[in-house]
């Protein structure tokens, strides 16, 4: 009985030896072994770079402020937006990635028109140190109609985007109302603007007495034939004390002067049934 224990703790012992061993070999020594990645805080921005993952890191938890001046955000810009717009998904700050090169990536962070406030925000973002920070920003103008907006498309490079940015307001007063189109192009980290026209026009009296203008336009990125390029296609229609007119013209880009250079207008109309 005694020497069945006895064999029963020795077996016991060996294996708790052995298991130690494996233990030891499969755990690295102190300041060896691959680097762990701790896991991110609510604090520390994702380390991704999703879109979505961006988005809701800003405009959840309860501290949209703080992580927006840690991206580089004017505080005073930031609290103008929050906790106000808090509640309207509509109007929280968007987040977007987009083409710098082949090999690079940008962020444009947007804050929306909303009533309270005059101004939308179009903030650039590149990353430094493994993490998002802002280079460059512009503000536009909200009043009449709070409809900015911006999309990144391609035109002059497919492997580089540029930003369009559509009813920013240039000029208002009673009876009278303008709204530009702009193009702008990440260059340095910076914004440049590569194209400015107007996108909405309204006067009341338009070279008096009393005629009533409005002009609208579409703006469309078109192919170009035999080419890697695009251009941008307007549609403006016209209509000046009831009379409407509708005219097209290109705008393509010209390396050699380094702008884009538009088409002459070419009228529209439709063939008689």
């Amino acid at each position: 009985m005694i020497s069945k224990i006895l064999i029963i703790l020795s077996v016991t012992f060996v294996l708790s030896l052995r298991a130690q061993q494996l233990s030891a070999i499969q755990a690295p020594a102190p300041g060896t072994g691959p680097a762990q990645t701790a896991p991110a805080t609510a604090d520390q921005q994702p380390d991704s770079e999703n879109d979505v993952d961006m988005e809701n890191w800003i405009n959840f938890g309860g501290k949209t402020v703080d992580r927006l001046v840690s991206l580089g955000v004017e505080r005073k810009i930031a609290e103008s937006f929050f906790p106000a717009s808090e509640n309207d998904p509509s109007l929280w700050v968007k987040w977007q990635t987009a083409r710098a090169s082949d090999h690079q990536r940008f962020a444009l962070l947007f804050f929306p028109c909303f009533p309270a406030n005059d101004s939308a925000y179009l903030f650039a973002l590149a990353r430094q140190g493994g993490a998002w920070r802002v280079a460059d920003h512009i503000e536009m103008d909200c009043h009449y109609d709070d409809s900015v907006s911006f999309e990144t498309v391609w035109i002059r490079d497919p492997s580089r985007d540029e930003i369009l940015v559509h009813h920013d307001c240039a000029g208002r007063g009673t009876g009278y109302l303008e709204q530009h189109f702009s193009v702008f192009s990440l260059s340095g980290g910076k914004l440049a603007t590569e194209l400015v026209t107007d996108e909405v026009f309204h006067d009341f009296q338009y070279d008096k007495p009393p005629h009533e203008l409005d002009r609208k336009s579409v703006f469309t990125v078109i192919p170009v034939r035999d080419s890697r390029s695009r251009a941008i296609e307007e549609t403006r229609s016209r209509t000046f004390d009831g009379k409407l007119t509708v005219q097209r013209r290109i705008f393509h880009w010209d390396a050699a002067k380094g702008k884009y250079v538009s088409s002459p207008f070419k009228p529209v109309e439709a063939s008689p049934n």
